[in-house]
């Protein structure tokens, strides 16, 4: 009898397993038009929000996380609005050519073309991870996409699901 209740209990366990694998498959549109964009994510996600300084300007940022059993997939938005309204100014070009500079080795870099804004398309490897981010600047926000490999395995920066995750990403009115 023990026999079986422990093959019930493995087989219990199997299932619970499978189940949540297959839950963490499920994806589903979010939209954040406070932030200016959608995408959609494998559910569940997180959402954090910050406040950073940033020349003394105080900045909100918000980033929304999500993962599967082989990738983590995360936005950061920061709104630069108020650093512009106050004629600062908000260089995109700038933005945009700091992205992944504290990378240990950035593999590729790419301009994007984008409706409303500008992007570029950058992968690295940090610290034996690696990763793939696409980074969207526009009216004063800076939105950046990411993709991690949690195998660090460079196909899963490219491959169908990847490209789901980034393709998915737009900017809202």
């Amino acid at each position: 009898m023990k026999p079986l209740i422990a093959a019930c209990a493995a087989l219990g366990l199997a299932v619970s397993l499978a189940s949540a694998s297959r839950a963490a498959e499920v994806w589903k549109t979010q939209s954040f038009p406070e932030l200016g964009f959608a995408i959609d994510f494998p559910t569940p996600t997180r959402a954090a929000q910050h406040i950073d300084e940033v020349e003394g300007f105080h900045i909100p940022r918000t980033q929304v996380d999500g993962s599967d059993d082989t990738r983590l997939y995360s936005v950061d938005s920061s709104d630069y609005r108020p650093v512009a309204t106050a004629g600062r100014g908000f260089d995109c070009d700038r933005a945009l050519g700091a992205a992944g500079s504290t990378s240990t080795r950035i593999l590729s870099r790419t301009a994007l073309s984008v409706e409303g804004g500008k992007a570029v398309d950058i992968s690295l490897e940090d610290h034996d991870m690696l990763l793939r981010e696409r980074v969207y600047c526009g009216d004063g926000r800076l939105i950046t996409v990411i993709l991690v490999s949690i195998d660090s395995k460079p196909e899963q920066l490219s491959d169908a699901t990847a490209m789901r995750f980034f393709d998915s990403f737009r900017l809202l009115p």
